[in-house]
């Protein structure tokens, strides 16, 4: 093979086309991932990797690599390669070459290794013995020795396996066809994928994957199936398939089902078959798919113009973990690194994007040569600075998919399912999954004030919160006008601009919701938002069209709105205030409330210097201004010290605790010091203060005295003072009274 003539477009295709080459000059090879995604390794499969003789009476050390590039650095005879595979080379970002300092540069030529092949040239008639000795919980291995002895045929269990999950595949073509009869039945969509295989002169069909939609799930795609989470999950079946869910985001933001894919083998093909679907079904709704770094489905999403994709940023960040681990950094630098690279995933600014990566390469070459290889090449993918074309609704993570495999699997029993069984099963995990969102729903607050009541009218609580987040947002930016407006977040370091009721953030283009940014510049123009510039999905289904489109909202009539609860408490679930007496029940920590208060001054303080800071004249007045305004401010802080303070007394004050019987609370006098002193006990009997009444000297003759009274027990538990099975007790026994009046005369 002449290797550094080739170029390849992605590792599936680089891996496909040298496994026909070694098979057509007689050898095979094994490949792995190098320790980044962009290196690929082969071997030749006697030896080599493993490094171990293997069997065999040498180790062949045959290997070679293919590491990634930018495609301009590529050769023209690696150009002229590449056009044979791809239609428009130039379109490519990075390709695969070959590396001839990490190869082994020797003649190869081994013989091929026979047994995988021979399970593709058993007759129909052993095949389906095995499967019947299989079905009665044969072994494996009774199986291998079955093939030996009986018809001297030498294959591995691994072999056998897939031998045998073929054969199942072929024999439950009815379970496939039950699934048929189902949505024929109840509506719906199914969808199946079959091979024609021609084998001993006999023609059947291999059925390899199967898309099952439900009317309802069908409903969700059309209304939601702007965005779709994919991540492949291993599930118990009869046929030893595995399963992909489709899995959306509602209008409230929680999970909803779009139908499952099962499949033998997750390969490109079956996902370009997959997305020819959806694409004709959903006509052309479909516009992003999320999943982690599958590399059958990437390759097979960039054959649809019309669809973007975005990879799990936390996979990512998984295996930036596993790179730091094995440095010497400290763990306050990985905590650092990491925080780093989330900012990086999650900035909408390029700048701040650039700066942070920046900072990350000078930290370790770990680091540096995961984000030249991993991160940067890949950054329309990862990064939101780099997606503002795409609807990705604010994800870049794989959650919801992850929340879907999980909600499967732990509802699922210990068996194998059918494909009637497993689609049974997955409305029972849709309407768990409909109640389980009723009930977080009924649980999430949203704050009691106008602006959360207008929205209320259009938007579930998750958005409304989320719209009112970004309200309060705004408060802290400051909008600088010059040529262009100009959005300032001080704390972020980021600077946005706003064009024609636009931002150059894109969260309403890529999420459909208004940002900040847009909000404060909205605030000060005094301009109103068009509600129709807000996606349809987030809308609740029952608000019409011509409502969504005459709707309008002004932000600048809720500026002086107090949303200082709001500010201190509001989470994503549910509001908590604190409550520290009775009289101030409503109102919140008044420390916070003086933090709340001085971020706001310094917002509209830093508003002022940017708005007349060219002025002289008003600068002029607010020094003015505010040298009177702290003259005044000291003399009555100095005239308050004067003030009678308050006792300790008028201080104290009862707090009413919910759920709790009420008790008035017992005055305390700190002048009364008698009242501080704990009192000692005394002794049962003789009620002496020096003594208790196990070591009192009366004990015994009064114990004696008891027993000679000849009582009849009225009780199971007895008294321990007088030791008789009485319904008194030690503390008012009623033979110590009589006894300490007629034998004691004097407390001892």
């Amino acid at each position: 093979m002449d290797y550094l003539k080739m170029a390849f477009p992605d590792a599936e295709s680089l891996k496909l086309y040298l496994k026909n080459r070694a098979f057509e000059e007689g050898y095979k090879l094994c490949s792995r991932d190098g320790k980044l995604s962009s290196i690929q390794r082969f071997y030749c499969s006697i030896g080599g990797r493993k490094q171990s003789k293997n069997g065999h009476c040498s180790v062949c050390n045959y290997h070679f690599s293919f590491h990634l590039i930018k495609y301009r650095d590529a050769s023209k005879e690696q150009i002229e390669f590449l056009g044979t595979q791809v239609d428009d080379p130039s379109n490519l970002y990075s390709i695969f070459v070959f590396h001839p300092k990490c190869s082994s540069n020797f003649q190869h030529n081994h013989s091929i290794d026979p047994r995988p092949f021979v399970r593709n040239i058993i007759s129909t008639e052993i095949k389906q013995n095995l499967l019947k000795f299989y079905n009665i919980d044969a072994s494996i291995s009774f199986l291998q020795r079955y093939l030996n002895e009986m018809h001297s045929i030498e294959l591995g269990s691994r072999d056998i396996s897939k031998l045998i999950s073929s054969m199942r595949n072929c024999s439950d073509y009815l379970n496939t066809e039950e699934l048929a009869s189902y949505h024929k039945k109840n509506g719906g969509l199914v969808f199946f994928k079959d091979a024609n295989i021609n084998e001993d002169e006999e023609k059947f069909v291999k059925r390899e994957a199967v898309l099952s939609i439900t009317e309802e799930e069908l409903t969700n795609l059309k209304r939601y199936g702007d965005v779709i989470f994919l991540d492949m999950t291993h599930f118990r079946t009869v046929l030893n398939w595995n399963l992909v869910p489709v899995v959306l985001i509602s209008n409230n933001r929680t999970i909803l089902y779009g139908g499952f894919l099962a499949a033998a083998s997750f390969t490109k093909e079956l996902y370009i078959w997959l997305l020819e679907i959806l694409t004709r079904e959903l006509e052309g709704i479909l516009k992003c798919i999320i999943s982690d770094s599958d590399t059958s489905l990437i390759p097979a999403i960039q054959l649809f113009p019309g669809i973007k994709n975005i990879c799990c940023t936390w996979h990512k960040k998984k295996k930036l973990i596993s790179i730091i681990s094995r440095t010497s950094l400290t763990q306050t630098q990985k905590d650092e690194i990491l925080n780093l690279y989330n900012v990086a995933v999650t900035t909408r600014s390029k700048d701040k994007f650039s700066k942070v990566i920046e900072q990350m390469k000078t930290t370790c070459s770990e680091v540096s040569i995961f984000l030249e290889h991993d991160l940067i090449p890949n950054q329309k993918m990862f990064c939101f600075c780099y997606s503002l074309d795409t609807i990705h609704l604010g994800y870049n993570v794989s959650s919801p998919s992850e929340s879907a495999n999980n909600q499967i699997k732990s509802y699922s029993r210990k068996k194998d399912y059918s494909l009637l069984e497993m689609r049974s099963h997955f409305n029972f995990i849709e309407k768990n999954c409909l109640l389980n969102n009723y009930c977080k729903n009924s649980r999430c607050k949203i704050p009691q004030n106008e602006l959360s009541y207008f929205l209320s009218h259009f938007f579930e609580k998750r958005i409304v919160l989320e719209i009112i987040g970004s309200f309060i947002k705004s408060k802290r930016l400051i909008l600088k006008v010059s040529e262009n407006f100009s959005v300032i977040d001080e704390k972020n370091d980021e600077i946005f601009e706003i064009k024609k009721n636009n931002c150059s953030c894109n969260k309403l283009e890529t999420d459909g919701l208004p940002c900040s940014h847009l909000i404060k510049y909205l605030i000060v123009t005094k301009n109103e938002f068009k509600l129709k510039m807000i996606m349809r999905r987030w809308f609740k289904e029952e608000i019409s069209e011509n409502e969504i489109n005459e709707a309008t909202i002004q932000f600048a009539k809720f500026i002086n709105t107090e949303f200082k609860e709001e500010i201190l408490n509001m989470t994503d679930s549910i509001t908590t205030i604190y409550q520290f007496s009775s009289e101030e029940v409503k109102k919140p920590n008044q420390h916070a409330v003086q933090l709340s208060n001085a971020s706001l001054l310094k917002s509209h303080i830093s508003q002022i210097a940017y708005d007349i800071g060219n002025d002289q004249n008003a600068f002029n007045q607010i020094e003015e201004i505010l040298e009177n305004f702290m003259k005044e401010y000291n003399n009555s802080k100095a005239l308050n010290q004067f003030e009678k303070e308050k006792t300790f007394d008028e201080t104290i004050k009862v707090i009413e605790i919910p759920g709790n019987r009420r008790k008035k609370m017992k005055r305390i006098n700190i002048y009364d010091h008698n009242i501080c002193k704990a009192q000692k006990k005394n002794c049962k009997l003789c009620l002496s203060v020096s003594h208790k009444f196990e070591k009192c000297p009366y004990i015994n003759n009064f114990r004696k005295w008891v027993s000679t009274l000849h009582i009849i027990p009225s009780s199971k538990v007895g008294c321990r003072l007088c030791q008789q099975k009485s319904s008194h007790n030690a503390s008012n026994c009623v033979f110590a009274a009589t006894f300490r009046k007629n034998y004691i005369s004097k407390p001892a």
